[in-house]
């Protein structure tokens, strides 16, 4: 993350009217995504919708678990977004 707050900072610089926004594909998203917002606040971490849905109920489950269509999807989806960057 320090790459990005460094370029946010070169680039932007402290506008306060600009959004800094991080793209976030994991496949233990829960985790990532909230130590990510504990640890940089003024950030919006975008990542899949299916993420958002299932955030907290990752949280209990193993990564054996995920396995499902769903979580495909999901992959399949991150690989798109990622491959027109």
């Amino acid at each position: 993350m320090d790459p990005v707050v460094a370029w946010y900072d070169s680039q932007v610089g402290n506008a306060s009217n600009y959004t800094r926004r991080v793209y976030v594909a994991s496949d233990d998203r829960a985790s990532v995504i909230l130590d990510a917002r504990n640890k940089y606040p003024n950030y919006d971490f975008v990542y899949n919708a299916v993420d958002d849905k299932n955030l907290l109920k990752d949280m209990k489950q193993t990564v054996q678990s995920r396995q499902t269509e769903e979580e495909l999807v999901a992959l399949v989806c991150d690989l798109m977004i990622l491959s027109q960057s």
